[in-house]
């Protein structure tokens, strides 16, 4: 599959459960603030992840902490 090869096995299970968990709620309610915010907020988490940003965030307050 084209995803092995851009990202570590070790994180494609969590990609992909953060993905359907975007994807899920892609439909909500535009009247819904709630769901609005709950999409938004598991679409940034796939994003953050696989891009990698939450291990860079992660190390830079180990650095300064």
């Amino acid at each position: 599959d084209e995803l092995s090869k851009l990202v570590p096995a070790d994180r494609i299970p969590q990609l992909r459960t953060l993905f359907a968990q975007a994807l899920a709620g892609k439909n909500f309610d535009v009247n819904d603030v709630a769901a609005g915010r709950d999409y938004v907020g598991a679409y940034v988490a796939f994003v953050k992840y696989a891009e990698g940003e939450e291990h860079a965030h992660h190390a830079h307050h180990a650095h300064h902490g």
